[in-house]
């Protein structure tokens, strides 16, 4: 399936990539529309996870999983929560984490 016809191409109201705060809005209600979109829309979601891995795309919302903002993970394995999105990342891929990361 090309990108051109992943669900979150057709949807640019939908924010993939949230940074910063947005007034009070948490996190996970910004980042729910997203997640939605992917999970329930989306054929794609197993060959979106491979890109990103290939690209080093490891923020935002990729393939269902939020992955937080650089400036709130610093993209540190060291952090418990980050490390288990990237886990989980790896997981929808198919593809067994790196050595470097397991």
């Amino acid at each position: 399936m090309k990108y051109s016809e992943a669900a979150c191409n057709s949807r640019p109201d939908i924010d993939f990539f949230p940074t910063g705060k947005l007034g009070d809005l948490p996190r996970a209600r910004r980042t729910a529309p997203a997640i939605a979109l992917c999970l329930n829309e989306c054929g794609r979601r197993v060959s979106c996870a491979r890109d990103a891995i290939k690209m080093g795309v490891l923020h935002g919302v990729i393939a269902g999983v939020d992955l937080g903002d650089m400036s709130s993970n610093g993209g540190s394995l060291k952090s418990p929560v980050y490390r288990k999105q990237v886990e989980t990342l790896y997981a929808v891929a198919g593809i067994p984490l790196p050595s470097a990361v397991a």
